[in-house]
């Protein structure tokens, strides 16, 4: 055989598989595909750069709507006594012979109301009397004095609409004097008191006197408590009457510390023209230090209340 450089191909050198073409060639699309996804990056970046920089999208709540709060206001009650003073004292002091502010304001007050023929103008007109004949509704007496000091009485039928306007529908007529309601007994003070020879009563005639004759009032009240008298106006306080709730008050001798008492007195007061004036009090009285002190001062009738 001559030698002739033939290639022989060994076991050692076979050629390579088929796998390893496909290897390539998948490798070779996954370079393509990550380019393309680099320019897609690329091409996508500025719109998400402006999606970044864009505030994310808030919820805003609704606001509720403002709504008027209405309160309840109590209807106030209507009192129809001044409204029938003005109208009984405007009509007293008009005429039918003379145009005055009087006649003209019964006129605009109760249109329609007959005037009298000659003015009987009063010092005085006070409501003395309301009574309610139906809802929005009432007779009102009223008392007017004239300047002799004869007082005569005007029943007045006055009405008032939802708006709280009255309006009189009919023009005085004078009637009687009411009746006066039936004494009330007083029965809080059912303990006699001397007004003479017992410490309490020593202790309330001095007080008074101090107190309506402009003397130091405080040097007989319970400590912590202020008294205040009013402006001096006698020169002499008699204790007449004396009155308490409890029997202690009558005792001759002062109740243990912390007793409580009240009572009713009756003084005559005389005043620096010589007239003597008949005054009621209620006074509370507490005893403390083997002396009565005075907690309170009131008109006779509202000493109840004070201890």
């Amino acid at each position: 055989m001559s030698p002739r450089s033939t290639r022989t191909t060994s076991s050692d050198e076979a050629p390579a598989p088929v796998a390893d073409r496909a290897a390539l060639g998948a490798a070779r699309r996954r370079v393509s595909a990550g380019r393309m996804a680099v320019w897609g990056a690329l091409a996508a970046g500025p719109a998400a750069l402006v999606l970044a920089v864009l505030p994310a999208p808030r919820t805003v709540a609704a606001t509720p709507k403002k709504t008027a709060t209405v309160v309840a206001t109590p209807a106030v009650a209507a009192d129809p006594s001044g409204y029938a003073e003005l109208l009984v004292s405007s009509w007293l002091a008009s005429s039918t012979k003379t145009v005055s502010e009087p006649s003209r304001r019964v006129q605009a007050m109760a249109p329609g109301t007959a005037l009298p023929d000659t003015a009987a103008p009063a010092t005085m007109a006070s409501a003395i009397s309301v009574t309610a004949t139906a809802p929005g509704r009432w007779q009102v007496t009223v008392a007017a004095t004239a300047k002799d000091g004869a007082v005569r009485y005007f029943a007045l039928p006055v009405t008032a609409d939802g708006d709280g306007r009255f309006a009189v529908p009919a023009g005085p007529a004078q009637v009687a004097a009411p009746a006066p309601a039936a004494e009330a007994t007083e029965s809080g003070y059912p303990v006699t008191v001397p007004t003479t020879g017992r410490p309490l009563a020593a202790t309330v005639a001095e007080f008074l006197t101090a107190y309506l004759s402009g003397g130091q009032i405080d040097r007989y009240a319970v400590p912590g408590v202020r008294l205040s008298a009013p402006q001096a106006a006698y020169r002499k306080v008699e204790v007449e009457q004396l009155g308490a709730d409890e029997q202690a008050a009558a005792a001759e001798t002062v109740a243990a510390d912390n007793t409580r008492v009240r009572v009713r007195v009756r003084v005559r007061a005389e005043d620096t023209a010589g007239g003597a004036w008949p005054l009621d009090y209620g006074l509370a009285l507490t005893a403390r230090a083997g002396r009565w002190e005075i907690s309170a001062v009131t008109a006779s009738g509202l000493a109840g209340g004070a201890r």
